[in-house]
């Protein structure tokens, strides 16, 4: 479970009340729990007051966590600075406005599967890579299998956990490239099959894949 999630569950069944630093510092389990607990006000699902003498989070109110909700959360402001952090560029593919491509601003792990609207779950696709990234989600994998893999920050190790989770299924380019969020991502599943020696093998167009697609075989 997220940081975000647990700090959330946590205040939650202790209700409204004032919550020392040190106390959620521990519920949240990570360095960076104060700017979760800033991001969950944002995004309208908690509201509190801090008391920076005390270090005390005053709490005020608590709203009901929700995709809905948390996707709401981001802002005009928030999209375009994630935009112009990543150069105004797709992440995975490099396009951009000057290659006629309108962008969107994305969450890397759903808000579905624990995700988050923290600046490091999100970045910038364009429309094709983002069809192609909502494409897959939509397949029939194994969810325990995926919310491990979203688990993983890199796109490296992203692809390493997918293929070593799921022995025999068949990935098609699309669904490795938007999950791995990296550009060359051929190149990683290389790196992967001779460093750890996982028998990934490609195989190409068939009937049902017209594309080819990527395989543990087992």
């Amino acid at each position: 479970m997220s940081a975000r999630k647990n700090i959330y569950d946590y205040i939650k069944t202790h209700g409204i009340r004032k919550y020392a630093g040190d106390e959620l510092r521990a519920v949240g389990a990570i360095s960076e729990w104060a700017r979760v607990l800033r991001q969950l006000r944002q995004d309208n699902i908690i509201d509190f007051e801090y008391d920076s003498t005390t270090k005390v989070y005053d709490l005020k109110a608590i709203n009901t966590y929700t995709s809905t909700t948390l996707r709401s959360g981001l802002s005009s402001k928030d999209k375009y600075k994630i935009r112009n952090r990543d150069g105004h560029r797709c992440q995975s593919c490099g396009k951009g406005v000057n290659d006629g491509m309108k962008l969107h601003v994305d969450h890397k792990i759903p808000i579905d599967w624990g995700g988050s609207n923290l600046d490091d779950n999100l970045w910038t696709l364009c429309d094709d890579c983002n069809l192609a990234k909502k494409a897959f989600f939509k397949d029939d994998f194994d969810v325990k299998v995926m919310k491990l893999v979203f688990s993983e920050s890199s796109g490296y190790q992203r692809l390493k956990v997918l293929f070593e989770q799921s022995p025999n299924v068949k990935f098609t380019p699309s669904v490795l490239q938007g999950i791995s969020g990296i550009r060359d991502w051929t190149r990683t599943i290389r790196d992967i099959r001779n460093k750890y020696n996982i028998n990934i093998s490609w195989v190409t167009a068939t009937a049902e894949f017209p594309n080819g697609y990527y395989t543990n075989v087992q």
